[in-house]
């Protein structure tokens, strides 16, 4: 509790379903608490049902008290049209979050923005979006 992971860089292709779920934890269905992400970049070349998250991609578990500063990129290149799923906290979320803030910039190629599920993600972490 209360520590701060920094200076991390995930650079995965996720090509099956063990490695789609991309973020300092690819998939919690535990309780992650008090952990402040900084200085990271997480990038993902995915191919299947994606979940990008700063702090866990795939979340069914508990995450509290957790934080994503200003200085996290998440950057997602997605091959194929499914369903996207990213965010500042977790990707893809069925437990609990809560007490947690996020400053992460997302970025996604221009192509793919049209996507109703990836508009989605976006608004629902609140983060800066950057179009290439």
């Amino acid at each position: 509790q209360g520590h701060t992971v920094s200076g991390i860089r995930i650079y995965k292709a996720g090509n099956n379903g063990s490695d789609v779920d991309q973020g300092l934890f690819g998939k919690s269905s535990g309780n992650i608490r008090g952990i402040t992400l900084a200085d990271a970049r997480i990038t993902g070349y995915i191919n299947y049902d994606p979940s990008l998250g700063g702090i866990v991609g795939a979340n069914s578990g508990t995450v509290s008290d957790c934080h994503v500063a200003a200085t996290v990129t998440i950057r997602a290149y997605l091959n194929h049209y499914y369903s996207y799923k990213l965010g500042g906290i977790v990707g893809e979320n069925k437990g609990t979050v809560s007490d947690c803030t996020s400053a992460a910039t997302i970025f996604l190629p221009l192509y793919q923005l049209f996507l109703y599920l990836v508009i989605k993600a976006i608004q629902r972490s609140r983060c800066p979006v950057w179009i290439q």
